[in-house]
C-alpha cells in the first residue's frame, strides 16, 4: 500500500528534512537534508547505513569519508574515514595529473606525481623497484656530491683529473 507524504516526509525545526522509511537509528532508508551554520548539507542512507553525502563545503563523499570529490579533484584517502587530504591520499586532477597532496617537486621534494608537460609524461616518485624488464631510451644520472677538504682543479689532459677520480 503506497504512503502518505506525512509517512515518508519529515520537517525539523532547525531546517532539517528528511524523506524515507523508518527514522535515524531504527532502519532509516532516505535522504536528509540539513543546514548548519557552514551552510547546508545532503546525507543518503540504506538501512541507518550512510552511503553518500555533500559536506556544507560542497565535498562529495562516500559514507565513510575515504573517497571524495571536490574542487581539486577526486581524492582516495588510505586511511580509512580520514575526513580530508592527508599524506597518503591520491589526487587524480582534472589536468592529466595523478598527485599526492603534498607534492613537492625536485631533488629534495617529495610525494609522488604522475603529469603531462608539453613534451610528454613526467613521473616522479622517491624509489623505483622493477621486477621484470626496464626498457630506457636515455638515462640521465644526476648526483649531488659534497667534499670535505681540498679539491683540486686542472686543466684538461693535465692527469689531474684521473688522480683525483682514485682519490674518491
Amino acid at each position: 500500500m503506497p504512503k502518505t507524504l506525512s509517512e515518508i516526509l519529515l520537517l525539523e525545526p532547525g531546517g532539517e528534512i528528511r524523506i524515507g522509511d523508518g527514522a535515524p537509528g531504527i532502519n532509516f532508508t532516505g535522504i536528509r537534508i540539513y543546514k548548519t551554520m557552514a551552510g547546508f548539507g545532503f546525507e543518503t542512507y540504506k538501512e541507518d547505513v550512510l552511503q553518500v553525502y555533500i559536506d556544507p563545503n560542497g565535498t562529495l563523499r562516500s559514507g565513510d569519508g575515504s573517497v571524495y570529490l571536490d574542487a581539486t579533484g577526486f581524492h582516495r584517502t588510505i586511511v580509512d574515514g580520514l575526513k580530508g587530504l592527508s599524506p597518503n591520499s591520491i589526487v587524480l586532477t582534472n589536468n592529466d595529473c595523478i598527485t599526492s597532496p603534498a607534492f613537492l617537486d625536485g631533488f629534495t621534494g617529495g610525494g609522488v606525481k604522475l603529469w603531462k608537460t608539453s613534451t610528454g609524461w613526467k613521473l616522479t616518485i622517491d624509489n623505483l623497484e622493477v621486477r621484470g624488464n626496464m626498457r630506457v631510451s636515455q638515462l640521465l644520472f644526476m648526483t649531488k656530491r659534497t667534499f670535505n677538504g681540498s679539491l683540486l682543479i686542472g686543466r684538461t689532459g693535465t692527469g689531474l683529473a684521473t688522480k683525483f677520480e682514485k682519490l674518491r
